[in-house]
């Protein structure tokens, strides 16, 4: 379905043009600059490398006392249900680290045991995803979101 944006002064609509992100640090830039108006969460780190794994963006939802893991994908073809698994195992098995951010950031003196690392959850934003990818996140005892982020403008 397309989109318009209406033209006030001259009672009509112009057509909105939609497009996807052109680099994945192009969205993440975005997204980390806006936290707290797109997710209502608190930023934390940006490449924050634990264990194995550089993990896009980490934040902090202070509404549940927990952390959050952001990943941006250009495409839908990489995959997210793997990947968001094993930065869930992965935060749980490194709490100090993340803590440690935490403290960092926020000039805080928190603990472990201050956290509730049961609400913890992983983001994805794409400009889509697969039917299998919706499909196999549809799961509530899985703490994985998956959100679409386009671009939107003014076609000339």
């Amino acid at each position: 379905m397309d989109l318009y944006k209406i033209n006030q002064s001259k009672n009509s609509l112009n057509k909105v043009r939609v497009s996807s992100f052109n680099i994945e640090r192009e969205l993440q830039d975005l997204i980390e600059n806006n936290l707290e108006l797109v997710l209502g969460i608190q930023f934390i780190v940006s490449e924050f490398t634990v264990g194995h794994y550089r993990l896009d963006t980490v934040a902090y939802d202070s509404e549940v006392r927990a952390f959050v893991i952001i990943e941006y994908k250009r495409t839908s073809k990489d995959s997210v249900v793997d990947q968001g698994t094993a930065y869930l195992n992965t935060l749980l098995q490194h709490k100090a680290d993340f803590t440690l951010a935490y403290n960092e950031k926020l000039g805080a003196r928190a603990r472990v045991a201050d956290f509730d690392w049961t609400q913890t959850r992983v983001v994805f934003i794409a400009g889509s995803y697969t039917n299998y990818q919706k499909d196999a996140i549809d799961n509530p005892n899985l703490p994985i979101e998956l959100y679409e982020a386009r671009k939107l403008r003014m076609a000339i």
